[in-house]
Protein backbone atom coordinates (compact mmCIF):
# COMPACT_ATOMS: atom_id res chain seq x y z
CA UNK A 1 0.00 0.00 0.00
CA UNK A 2 1.30 3.46 -0.84
CA UNK A 3 2.19 5.96 1.87
CA UNK A 4 -0.26 8.35 0.23
CA UNK A 5 -3.07 5.79 0.55
CA UNK A 6 -2.26 5.17 4.21
CA UNK A 7 -2.13 8.86 5.12
CA UNK A 8 -5.17 9.98 3.14
CA UNK A 9 -7.24 6.85 3.82
CA UNK A 10 -6.71 7.19 7.56
CA UNK A 11 -7.46 10.93 7.39
CA UNK A 12 -10.74 10.20 5.62
CA UNK A 13 -11.58 7.66 8.32
CA UNK A 14 -10.91 10.23 11.06
CA UNK A 15 -13.21 12.74 9.36
CA UNK A 16 -15.90 10.06 8.98
CA UNK A 17 -15.55 8.92 12.60
CA UNK A 18 -15.68 12.50 13.92
CA UNK A 19 -19.02 12.95 12.16
CA UNK A 20 -20.18 9.41 13.08
CA UNK A 21 -20.59 8.58 9.38
CA UNK A 22 -17.91 5.90 9.05
CA UNK A 23 -20.35 3.18 7.96
CA UNK A 24 -22.12 5.39 5.41
CA UNK A 25 -18.84 6.65 3.95
CA UNK A 26 -17.44 3.11 3.86
CA UNK A 27 -20.49 1.97 1.90
CA UNK A 28 -20.21 4.93 -0.51
CA UNK A 29 -16.47 4.37 -0.97
CA UNK A 30 -17.06 0.65 -1.66
CA UNK A 31 -19.65 1.54 -4.30
CA UNK A 32 -17.45 4.18 -5.94
CA UNK A 33 -14.36 1.97 -6.11
CA UNK A 34 -16.37 -0.95 -7.50
CA UNK A 35 -17.73 1.35 -10.22
CA UNK A 36 -14.23 2.66 -10.96
CA UNK A 37 -12.89 -0.90 -11.25
CA UNK A 38 -15.37 -1.43 -14.06
CA UNK A 39 -14.68 1.95 -15.66
CA UNK A 40 -10.98 2.80 -15.54
CA UNK A 41 -11.56 5.43 -18.24
CA UNK A 42 -13.20 7.67 -15.63
CA UNK A 43 -10.07 7.49 -13.46
CA UNK A 44 -7.94 8.39 -16.49
CA UNK A 45 -10.26 11.29 -17.33
CA UNK A 46 -10.22 12.74 -13.81
CA UNK A 47 -6.45 12.19 -13.57
CA UNK A 48 -5.68 13.75 -16.95
CA UNK A 49 -3.72 16.98 -16.76
CA UNK A 50 -4.82 17.67 -20.33
CA UNK A 51 -8.20 18.72 -18.89
CA UNK A 52 -8.38 21.85 -16.75
CA UNK A 53 -8.57 21.13 -13.03
CA UNK A 54 -11.80 23.15 -12.66
CA UNK A 55 -13.42 21.04 -15.34
CA UNK A 56 -12.31 17.80 -13.64
CA UNK A 57 -13.66 19.05 -10.31
CA UNK A 58 -16.93 19.92 -12.03
CA UNK A 59 -17.15 16.39 -13.45
CA UNK A 60 -16.76 14.94 -9.94
CA UNK A 61 -19.39 17.35 -8.59
CA UNK A 62 -21.87 16.45 -11.33
CA UNK A 63 -21.33 12.70 -11.03
CA UNK A 64 -21.41 12.37 -7.24
CA UNK A 65 -23.27 15.32 -5.75
CA UNK A 66 -26.35 14.10 -3.83
CA UNK A 67 -25.15 10.48 -4.33
CA UNK A 68 -22.39 10.26 -1.73
CA UNK A 69 -21.71 11.82 1.63
CA UNK A 70 -20.50 15.43 1.22
CA UNK A 71 -17.29 14.62 3.14
CA UNK A 72 -16.46 11.89 0.64
CA UNK A 73 -17.25 14.22 -2.26
CA UNK A 74 -14.84 16.78 -0.80
CA UNK A 75 -12.23 14.06 -0.36
CA UNK A 76 -12.54 13.03 -4.00
CA UNK A 77 -12.14 16.65 -5.07
CA UNK A 78 -9.06 16.94 -2.85
CA UNK A 79 -7.52 13.92 -4.57
CA UNK A 80 -8.23 15.55 -7.92
CA UNK A 81 -6.72 18.87 -6.80
CA UNK A 82 -3.58 17.04 -5.65
CA UNK A 83 -3.39 15.19 -9.00
CA UNK A 84 -3.71 11.93 -7.08
CA UNK A 85 -7.20 10.71 -7.98
CA UNK A 86 -5.77 7.35 -9.06
CA UNK A 87 -4.82 6.80 -5.39
CA UNK A 88 -8.49 6.41 -4.43
CA UNK A 89 -8.12 2.61 -4.47
CA UNK A 90 -5.23 2.71 -1.99
CA UNK A 91 -7.16 5.17 0.20
CA UNK A 92 -10.11 2.79 0.07
CA UNK A 93 -7.95 -0.16 1.20
CA UNK A 94 -6.65 1.80 4.19
CA UNK A 95 -10.10 3.10 5.10
CA UNK A 96 -11.58 -0.43 5.04
CA UNK A 97 -8.63 -1.80 7.03
CA UNK A 98 -9.19 0.77 9.79
CA UNK A 99 -12.97 0.36 9.63
CA UNK A 100 -12.68 -3.41 10.04
CA UNK A 101 -10.23 -3.07 12.95
CA UNK A 102 -12.49 -0.59 14.77
CA UNK A 103 -15.63 -2.66 14.19
CA UNK A 104 -14.19 -6.11 14.94
CA UNK A 105 -14.51 -7.38 11.38
CA UNK A 106 -12.21 -9.96 9.81
CA UNK A 107 -12.20 -10.78 6.09
CA UNK A 108 -11.74 -14.45 5.23
CA UNK A 109 -10.98 -15.46 1.65
CA UNK A 110 -12.60 -18.84 1.09
CA UNK A 111 -11.98 -21.03 -1.95
CA UNK A 112 -14.16 -24.03 -2.78
CA UNK A 113 -14.52 -26.31 -5.81
CA UNK A 114 -18.22 -25.44 -6.20
CA UNK A 115 -20.31 -22.52 -4.94
CA UNK A 116 -21.16 -22.82 -1.25
CA UNK A 117 -24.69 -23.17 0.05
CA UNK A 118 -26.01 -20.62 2.51
CA UNK A 119 -25.71 -23.27 5.26
CA UNK A 120 -22.03 -23.86 4.42
CA UNK A 121 -21.36 -20.12 4.44
CA UNK A 122 -23.01 -19.71 7.82
CA UNK A 123 -21.14 -22.72 9.26
CA UNK A 124 -17.76 -21.31 8.13
CA UNK A 125 -18.67 -17.81 9.31
CA UNK A 126 -19.67 -19.11 12.75
CA UNK A 127 -16.61 -21.36 13.14
CA UNK A 128 -14.19 -18.61 12.18
CA UNK A 129 -16.08 -16.13 14.34
CA UNK A 130 -15.69 -18.41 17.38
CA UNK A 131 -11.99 -18.83 16.61
CA UNK A 132 -11.28 -15.09 16.21
CA UNK A 133 -13.96 -13.45 18.32
CA UNK A 134 -14.73 -11.21 15.35
CA UNK A 135 -17.48 -10.76 12.81
CA UNK A 136 -16.44 -12.64 9.68
CA UNK A 137 -16.98 -11.37 6.15
CA UNK A 138 -16.45 -14.04 3.51
CA UNK A 139 -14.89 -13.30 0.13
CA UNK A 140 -15.66 -16.38 -1.93
CA UNK A 141 -13.82 -17.87 -4.89
CA UNK A 142 -14.72 -21.00 -6.83
CA UNK A 143 -11.78 -23.02 -8.16
CA UNK A 144 -12.66 -26.47 -9.56
CA UNK A 145 -8.95 -27.39 -9.52
CA UNK A 146 -9.05 -27.94 -5.75
CA UNK A 147 -11.51 -30.80 -6.40
CA UNK A 148 -13.26 -30.48 -3.04
CA UNK A 149 -12.86 -29.22 0.48
CA UNK A 150 -12.13 -25.67 1.56
CA UNK A 151 -9.13 -23.34 1.58
CA UNK A 152 -9.40 -20.31 3.84
CA UNK A 153 -6.98 -17.40 4.12
CA UNK A 154 -7.37 -14.97 6.97
CA UNK A 155 -4.99 -12.60 8.74
CA UNK A 156 -2.06 -13.90 6.72
CA UNK A 157 -2.71 -17.52 7.73
CA UNK A 158 -3.87 -20.17 5.29
CA UNK A 159 -6.00 -23.16 6.29
CA UNK A 160 -5.96 -25.69 3.44
CA UNK A 161 -8.34 -28.62 3.80
CA UNK A 162 -8.76 -29.31 0.10
CA UNK A 163 -8.66 -32.64 -1.68
CA UNK A 164 -5.91 -31.29 -3.92
CA UNK A 165 -3.74 -30.52 -0.87
CA UNK A 166 -4.45 -33.91 0.70
CA UNK A 167 -3.46 -35.68 -2.53
CA UNK A 168 -0.23 -33.65 -2.63
CA UNK A 169 0.53 -34.70 0.96
CA UNK A 170 -0.13 -38.38 0.18
CA UNK A 171 2.04 -38.19 -2.94
CA UNK A 172 4.86 -36.58 -0.97
CA UNK A 173 4.61 -39.22 1.78
CA UNK A 174 4.69 -42.06 -0.76
CA UNK A 175 7.73 -40.57 -2.51
CA UNK A 176 9.59 -40.25 0.77
CA UNK A 177 8.89 -43.95 1.52
CA UNK A 178 10.30 -45.11 -1.82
Amino acid sequence: MSDFGVVYGSALYEVAADSQKETEICRDLDMICAAFQDNRDYIRLISSRMIAKDERLSLIQEAFSNRVDPRLLSFMKLLCERNAFYEIFECHKEYVKIYNEKHGIEVARVTTATPMTSEQREHIREALGRKTGKTIVLKETVDPAIRGGVRCEMSGVSYDNTIKRRLEQISKALKSQA
